[in-house]
């Protein structure tokens, strides 16, 4: 489409007066206002072109998958009434007591052909009701001996080699599509296992040679366009049975191997091919869900994309169009914008290098007078917009801040929040790394904090939690980070602190925290808490490990009685619990 666009401009150039030379400003302004008006009318046309494009490909694929997939469906649906039809047939009493009474009887007694004489005379029965589905049905043996039949002489089986142990599986054994020269058609042959009324044994198998002709009328409600249309292939490509219908001179036509496998490699998607007939199609492939054939839809690629074709001719059409009338309107008009032509390029040179200070003097009335105004209100808004940009920006950084502090902040008590402490711990180990200087992590957690609640109610709860974390950062420095690890659970990394120190400070704030009653109305509540301490890197070398060592001296602190600091040391590795002053071995 690019080439045609640039052979339709090179012949409006062809075509232009010898006036509109590049020598003039008048020249020059119409070549701009042609080139102005080709490249986004250009870029507009293949972008329409490419959706349209995009958007006729799309329908056909979706209009081509729901086909095949609509079709493929039927098909397994119609395959699976004609296998349960035939297992009917096998539970009628005909069947199975003239099976079992041939199976009793050994030569050609009487017994035995009066059997096999009244099983024909059933299949004839059952056929005859089904004539256009059915052209015979057959009753074998396990060993795969015929013993009834529909016909007066019995036809090939048409089964697959391994169809007596689908059968023996309870399953219904479906061999390859074959043609029928008789009867002008396609058929399959189809075996469903007979069973015993009472012990359920396998007496033989129903076979049936179903003319596949009934599913062209199935085929034929899928749309597919004027040309196009739904068949079936079988597992090597070949045709079985077509919207069109099929004739025996089409009997051993088929899909090349490579087709079928980029057919059934695109799924949902449909491909450009060419069908069993030479024709340059758009097709897409549905496999069966329990058989190794497949649906293909189709049509013809010059259909699929005749509505790309007129679009592409409208597109160039108006193309050419807009250029023949841009090219006399930039002519006229340039007659009469060249003289302050230069004090508006000046002006223009002044915006595009960010000079909004600019500000043109009146050139009178006209077309260019008002071009003149126009540009100093243009200006006037780009000031006026850039201030507005400034503001905006400004807010919005005073709004990224906020939001940045409130994305690492426990909302309820204002600590830091357990993002923010992982990034901490992870920030002090490497720190501890490069300098060699320990720092200590306190957990801490309120003292029967449910019970709180249950007695005072969760308000009075979220008052103890933000008290509490008043307490904390009181009893802590600047560079310690609080946070709040979860629910009543409170984290402090205290910055290059051993355990002697951090055991001071743990003691200090379980002192502090005991003494602050809970606001509360009209009554006093306390609370305590139990500390545990770990060191880093003694008692771990992450920070995960740190933590958890923490958490495991919380757990001693709440075991020993609750209200009480329990630490840990690396060498030798022992616990210590401390309560008020007391240490506890």
């Amino acid at each position: 489409m690019s080439d045609r666009i640039s052979r339709l401009s090179a012949a409006i150039g062809r075509a232009a007066p010898k006036a509109l030379s590049l020598d003039s400003i008048r020249g020059r302004i119409v070549v701009f206002a042609l080139l102005a008006t080709l490249i986004p009318t250009g870029i507009t046309a293949w972008l329409a072109y490419s959706q349209t494009e995009s958007s006729r490909t799309r329908q056909t694929n979706q209009e081509l998958s729901s086909g095949s997939s609509q079709a493929a469906r039927e098909l397994s649906i119609w395959l699976k009434e004609r296998a349960y039809e035939l297992k009917i047939f096998t539970g009628s009493f005909q069947v199975a007591e003239n099976l079992a009474r041939m199976s009793q009887v050994a030569g050609r007694s009487t017994q035995l052909l009066e059997a096999t004489a009244r099983l024909n005379n059933y299949l004839v029965s059952v056929q005859e009701r089904f004539p256009n589905l059915y052209d015979e049905l057959l009753v074998v043996d396990s060993q795969q001996t015929i013993l009834g039949t529909s016909a007066r002489t019995p036809g090939q089986l048409h089964l697959p080699e391994t169809w007596l142990q689908t059968v023996r599986g309870n399953r219904e054994a479906i061999g390859d599509p074959f043609w029928e020269d008789q009867s002008g058609h396609a058929s399959i042959t189809m075996a469903v296992p007979i069973l015993g009324a009472l012990d359920g044994r396998l007496l033989g198998a129903l076979a049936a040679r179903v003319n596949l002709r009934a599913l062209e009328a199935n085929l034929t409600t899928f749309p597919t366009g004027e040309t196009g249309q739904v068949y079936l292939v079988s597992r090597t490509g070949s045709l079985v049975v077509s919207s069109r219908g099929v004739t025996r001179g089409q009997a051993g036509l088929g899909i090349p191997q490579e087709t079928l496998a980029s057919l059934r490699r695109a799924k949902a998607s449909s491909i450009r091919f060419t069908n069993y007939e030479g024709q340059d199609v758009v097709g897409s492939l549905t496999a069966l869900p329990d058989l190794p054939w497949a649906a293909v839809a189709e049509i013809s690629r010059e259909e699929a994309f005749a509505e790309i074709a007129r679009v592409r001719n409208i597109t160039l059409a108006l193309v050419f169009v807009v250029l023949v009338v841009v090219s006399f309107i930039a002519y006229r008009l340039a007659l009469l914008i060249v003289r302050p032509l230069d004090r508006l390029t000046t002006g223009a040179r002044g915006v595009g290098s960010g000079d909004l200070a600019v500000e043109l003097p009146k050139a009178g009335g006209g077309e260019v007078g008002y071009l003149t105004d126009v540009f100093n209100v243009m200006v006037a808004r780009l000031r006026a917009g850039r201030e507005e940009l400034e503001a905006i920006h400004e807010d919005l950084r005073t709004k990224n801040e906020e939001l940045e502090r409130l994305s690492v902040t426990d909302a309820l008590t204002g600590v830091s929040n357990r993002r923010l402490l992982m990034e901490t711990l992870r920030r002090e180990v490497q720190r501890s790394g490069r300098t060699d200087q320990p720092f200590s992590v306190l957990m801490l957690d309120v003292d029967g904090f449910k019970a709180f609640n249950d007695t005072y109610g969760h308000q009075a709860g979220d008052a103890a939690l933000v008290m509490l974390a008043a307490v904390l950062r009181e009893c802590t420095r600047v560079v310690d980070c609080v946070a709040r690890y979860g629910g009543e659970e409170f984290v402090i990394m205290l910055h290059e602190t051993d355990l002697a120190s951090a055991s001071e400070v743990a003691e200090r704030i379980r002192v502090a925290v005991a003494d602050r009653r809970v606001p509360l109305e009209g009554e006093d509540a306390f609370i305590t808490v139990s500390i545990g301490i770990a060191q880093y890197p003694g008692d771990g070398g992450t920070h995960e490990a740190v933590l958890k060592a923490a958490d495991g001296t919380l757990y001693d602190a709440k075991q020993q009685g609750r209200n009480r600091v329990v630490l840990t040391t690396a060498h030798p590795k022992r616990r210590r619990s401390r309560s008020g002053s007391k240490i506890n071995p």
